[in-house]
Parts: structure tokens; sequence; C-alpha cells
């Protein structure tokens, strides 16, 4: 970078207490962040201004960190409340969330960048998840049939004579 310079080009004002984390979307024009004021905020911008497009409200304590999963239109949150929330950008609203039982606070969340997986850092720990359950849907019935799911019907497997 020699020779190159930073220059500021927006300070955006909205929020009532400290921002704790910030990130851009991958192919849009948003901003997100997260601040002590417990509110998530939804920015847009474009060459010459940024504003407040939108709002999520649902922590009950600082929010510490919050991304855009790069593969999913959803935002990703976690808090000092000792959750992580799952938000839907489309509907605007709360779909999943996480409480950690061991009452540690989180505080930060990262993505990756080809799954739906994401892991978010803790207190004392690393938690991952993943926003879609990578297994079959499958049982075992009378100890010899396997039943599962796949492409809208449901298979059975028999297990003494290998045949479906």
């Amino acid at each position: 970078m020699s020779g190159s310079e930073v220059e500021l080009i927006q300070i955006m004002e909205g929020h009532s207490a400290g921002v704790n984390w910030c990130a851009f979307h991958h192919d849009q024009h948003y901003i997100v962040s997260s601040s002590d004021d417990k509110k998530i905020k939804l920015w847009k911008y474009n060459s010459t201004r940024c504003w407040e497009f939108d709002q999520f409200s649902g922590h009950t304590n600082n929010v510490s960190s919050v991304i855009f999963h790069p593969k999913y239109d959803v935002l990703i949150s976690n808090s000092e409340d000792k959750t992580t929330k799952v938000w839907d950008l489309i509907r605007k609203v709360e779909v999943d969330s996480f409480t950690n039982k061991e009452l540690d606070r989180f505080w930060v969340v990262a993505a990756h960048p080809d799954n739906f997986y994401f892991a978010c850092g803790s207190d004392s720990a690393l938690y991952v998840f993943t926003l879609f359950k990578d297994r079959v849907p499958c049982t075992m019935v009378g100890g010899n049939y396997l039943c599962y799911g796949q492409r809208k019907a449901v298979r059975v497997f028999d297990t003494r004579t290998n045949i479906e």
C-alpha cells in the first residue's frame, strides 16, 4: 500500500450507544451494524451517501457482532445477553435463536463462505452451527427397515435383503 491514502467518505449516526461491529453485504449495497443500544441497524449506501434503512430489535443486552450470511438472506447476531439470533432479511423478523446454557456471553460471529455453517465465540468456547440440517431425515422401523426421505418421497430400505 505504498503511497496510498485512506479517506473518510461518510459518518453514519443513528445508534444511541457505542457501535460494536459492522459488516458489508457480499453483493448488495448494505452495511449492518450492532451496538450497545441493543439494536441492529441496516444501512444502504451509494457512491455519495449512506442512510439508515431498517433496524432489528430483540436482544436484551449489548449486541456484540452481526454479519450477513453469504449463502442465505439472513443476518446472524450475537450478544452479551448470551444468545445468537438468526434474522430473515426479507421478512425482517427473528427466525431462530440459541441461548448459551453455559451462561457465557457471545462476542463474535463468522460465516463459512461456501456452505451454511457459522461460528460464534463466547467467553469460554467456540460454537459451530448450521442453518440447515445436513443429514437426511430417517428412522429405523422394526429393527430391519430404514425409512428415509428422498425427493419428496418416503423410501424404505430392507437391511436384511438390501432391497429398496
